[in-house]
């Protein structure tokens, strides 16, 4: 699956979905899991976004995306 998160095309290449997510805006980010990676408002429920790869660049953790690109919670992607 492919996301644009802060103009920059990514591919998100492991996500595991969150049962029972407090629903929310589409692209919100709801939470940042140390060592994990982030959760983040869908259409339909959310989703711990793992494993991601930037456009051009090598495939990086949820959590090495989020120190880089210095998200927080609440944050919308």
């Amino acid at each position: 699956m492919t996301a644009l998160i802060r103009a920059e095309t990514v591919i998100i290449k492991e996500a595991i979905p969150l049962a029972n997510a407090p629903p929310g805006d589409p692209g919100r980010v709801l939470s940042l899991g140390k060592n994990r990676g982030f959760a983040v408002n869908c259409a339909e429920g959310a989703l711990m976004l793992t494993m991601l790869q930037p456009a051009g660049k090598k495939c990086m953790g949820g959590w090495e995306f989020v120190i880089g690109r210095r998200l927080s919670a609440g944050d919308y992607i």
